[in-house]
């Protein structure tokens, strides 16, 4: 992973914004209403996904985030209190490591119809997480759940991974399985629950 895209992640993040805020054309309607759960990224926050659910809404599905705040980590506890909430036919998308999230939800919960993850890491490469982010990870999480050991295990459901190969915060080699739709955009990392690629992704998926 290239350090210069790890410095200049934010920068480019907030030039993705201003892009998205200016050029944004509201969509035409979903040809059906899909129940969709966004799951943030690693201590990002439900308010974070405040556009990317906007979108959604407005092509008329129904769209909500988690619900728990900012995520800190992968827990156990976190994973089966989301399992045991979900009682009715849903699309979870997940940004980083709410992607890891949905997956593994996925792999629960029989309700789950499919998962859509951006720049999530889910295959074990070098060094596939940035070293800051990744020290932050583990001082907060200093123990790992032993229940994801087989995380590069793809779900059961329709599963697209969305990533992008300038993304400055994880190595885009481990957001792609040959088991899964692997879909690549531009952009940065931090960018893609804004990104406007994404969000022509999106709408084509959720058809």
């Amino acid at each position: 992973m290239s350090k210069l895209l790890a410095v200049t992640e934010p920068y480019r993040a907030i030039f993705e914004f201003i892009n998205y805020k200016l050029l944004y054309v509201k969509p035409p309607k979903a040809s059906s209403a899909k129940n969709i759960i966004l799951l943030p990224g690693f201590m990002s926050h439900d308010n974070h996904l405040k556009l990317l659910k906007e979108h959604l809404e407005a092509r008329g599905h129904n769209a909500k985030t988690w619900g728990y705040g900012t995520n800190t980590g992968f827990s156990e506890a976190m994973l089966d209190m989301l399992v045991d909430e979900i009682v009715e036919p849903t699309i979870l998308i997940g940004h980083s490591l709410g992607g890891v999230y949905a997956r593994e939800i996925a792999k629960c919960n029989h309700n789950i119809e499919q998962v859509i993850c951006l720049g999530s890491p889910v295959l074990q490469v070098e060094d596939n997480v940035a070293p800051a982010v990744k020290k932050a990870y583990l001082l907060i999480n200093p123990i790992v759940p032993s229940n994801i050991i087989e995380l590069e295990q793809p779900p059961a459901v329709d599963t697209t991974m969305i990533y992008t190969v300038a993304d400055g915060i994880v190595d885009w080699r481990s957001c792609i399985n040959p088991s899964t739709n692997n879909i690549e955009v531009s952009g940065s990392h931090c960018g893609l629950i804004f990104n406007r690629e994404v969000m022509n992704v999106l709408d084509s998926l959720l058809t």
